[in-house]
């Protein structure tokens, strides 16, 4: 859907839904008297963006739910001198915010919510320079408060707001409502990519007022916030047949999951000023078209801590992954998942680097069936009753088999023939990794007692004989078969599907899953059957262009940036 807005939300003295940059100027120069009264008073509007402000195709305000808060921290840092950047401000003391909400039900898809306070501040030891304000909702446990002291585990905070920033975050951060920080906006939009970046919001001295009623009747310092996860939604028919006409297989989409997700993010995302002037033909895709707010714009990549190294082969690579399993999945296809951003540069936009989607289609009605080397038309089952029977498939394979066709042959009396029908039951393997079994053990038919004149029986290296003859046998279990979506940031306007290799300026972001976007995945179709298992990432270099996929989806990004995109499952 889209719309022009995102979520207009005051909250604590705090209004969500302005800007970062506003250097607040009072209406009568009136300054705080600190050597009376050791404390001073701002007046903050916090703000999620409330206008088009991006490169995605379109933008929707999500959820209510997803916009609660929970708790609200204030963190001050000052600037040592006028030369200093708010990265190098230092933090000089943290305010618990109280809530007063004023929860509004939306019209149409806008949220709105106010409250508002004052916050009463100490007296700052550096009055004559630069201070800076960074606003976190919903900390979710990720640090706490003692006093004006910010506490990670048991050590104060001390340091810089670069310092800060860089703290990291794990995947609990919406456990409490949706952890949200300060967002990086650029002076100028995408046409003019040179400018500078501010995340803090800068407070004059002069916003400092004497009195509670002083701050309540003058303008407000702007902050914008955004969500610190990433939301995915699932979307397509919940059941359907194979696109593939030749075999029009009954399929039914079960659940699906996020996968290869990271474990950790940066508390503040993190941008990186080389990136601006990165553009196509069309495009200068890391910078909104519109602004925010006077001279503000959305910035739409970051860095992560694992961004540019993946070392294969790791006790922690810093995703998480459910590959070569088969797990249930029961998110129904119209839930929405959250993750942490997970972002890369071009020489890691590979598929063990890259977050997707999980599908699972069952088919056979559930039940085990069988697939054998590269063929997914035929689907085998156990049982000499089935359409296409397991156990004939071995019979058919021991017969083909120089070796243990002589054995067999030396065990049938005179005028009889082995085939089709002789092997009773099977006993497999439990699947791999790959999902690949393997036949361990056979019962053959007892229906003919003249058969054969020796018993005839199977060693382990005749198994093997066979197991090599029958070829990769690949399980799945209650009829169960996985599909991976590689989740696109931009799209194919916005990076060029390449053909020879990826390029910073050109691919940058083609994928890759960053915070406070949406993304809308929807399955357009199901061409052929996917894994027996979900497929193995880890370790595969391979980049993310170049590997062949059984589903057609679509994706859409949209503040939530909507992003989505339409998949056909092959």
């Amino acid at each position: 859907m889209k719309t022009n807005k995102w979520c207009s939300i005051l909250l604590m003295g705090l209004m969500l839904g302005a800007c970062s940059k506003d250097v607040i100027e009072p209406d009568n120069g009136e300054h705080t008297d600190w050597e009376t009264n050791k404390v001073g008073y701002i007046n903050l509007s916090v703000n999620l963006p409330s206008q088009v402000a991006s490169r995605s195709e379109a933008f929707d305000d999500g959820d209510v739910s997803e916009w609660a808060v929970k708790d609200a921290t204030l963190l001050l840092f000052a600037a040592g001198n006028s030369n200093e950047t708010e990265a190098d401000a230092t933090f000089i003391g943290a305010y618990e915010l109280a809530l007063n909400m004023n929860v509004q039900t939306p019209a149409a898809d806008a949220l709105s919510s106010t409250a508002q306070i004052i916050q009463k501040i100490n007296k700052l030891d550096t009055e004559n320079n630069d201070v800076y304000a960074l606003v976190v909702l919903n900390r979710n446990g990720q640090f706490t408060l003692n006093g004006n002291d910010v506490m990670f585990g048991q050590e104060a905070f001390s340091g810089t707001f670069k310092d800060f920033s860089l703290k990291l975050v794990d995947n609990q951060v919406t456990a409490n409502g949706f952890l949200m920080t300060n967002a990086p906006l650029f002076a100028t939009n995408g046409s003019v990519p040179s400018g500078t970046v501010q995340t803090l919001t800068k407070i004059d001295a002069s916003s400092i007022y004497p009195t509670k009623e002083d701050a309540a009747i003058h303008s407000s310092a702007q902050v914008f916030v955004e969500k610190a996860v990433a939301k995915v939604t699932m979307n397509g028919q919940v059941s359907g047949t194979l696109s593939d006409t030749n075999h029009p297989l009954p399929y039914t989409l079960s659940g699906w999951m996020l996968d290869n997700t990271n474990k950790r993010a940066y508390l503040v995302r993190q941008v990186d000023n080389t990136w601006w002037g990165y553009t196509n033909s069309s495009d200068y895709r890391f910078l909104g078209a519109q602004p925010v707010n006077t001279g503000l714009y959305r910035t739409y990549w970051a860095t992560d801590p694992n961004y540019s190294t993946y070392v294969a082969g790791s006790s922690d690579t810093g995703l998480s992954t459910v590959e070569g399993t088969t797990p249930a999945l029961s998110n129904g296809m119209s839930t929405s998942n959250y993750c942490l951003e997970n972002t890369f540069n071009t020489a890691n936009q590979t598929l063990q680097s890259t977050t997707r989607a999980v599908v699972k289609a069952v088919f056979n009605g559930g039940q085990d069936f069988y697939l054998l080397n590269d063929d997914k038309t035929v689907l085998y089952e156990q049982g000499l009753s089935a359409t296409h029977s397991l156990e004939n498939l071995v019979a058919r394979a021991l017969v083909s088999e120089p070796t243990l066709n002589a054995k067999i042959k030396q065990s049938l009396n005179v005028g009889k023939t082995f085939g089709e029908g002789d092997v009773a039951s099977l006993t497999l393997s439990a699947p791999d990794m790959n999902g690949v079994s393997q036949v361990t053990g056979i019962t053959l038919s007892s229906s003919d007692s003249g058969k054969y004149n020796t018993a005839l029986t199977f060693t382990s290296g005749d198994l093997e004989k066979l197991n090599t003859q029958l070829g990769t046998l690949y399980k799945y279990t209650n009829g169960a078969a996985y599909y991976a979506i590689k989740i696109r940031h931009f799209t194919d306007t916005q990076t060029p599907n390449p053909s020879t290799g990826y390029t910073e300026n050109e691919h940058l972001g083609r994928y890759g899953i960053l915070r406070n976007n949406w993304y809308q995945l929807t399955v357009n179709s199901v061409k052929l059957i996917g894994a027996p298992v979900v497929p193995l990432v880890s370790g595969n270099t391979n980049w993310d262009d170049t590997d062949e996929q059984y589903i057609s989806v679509g994706i859409k990004v949209m503040s939530w940036a909507v992003r989505t995109q339409s998949i056909d499952l092959q």
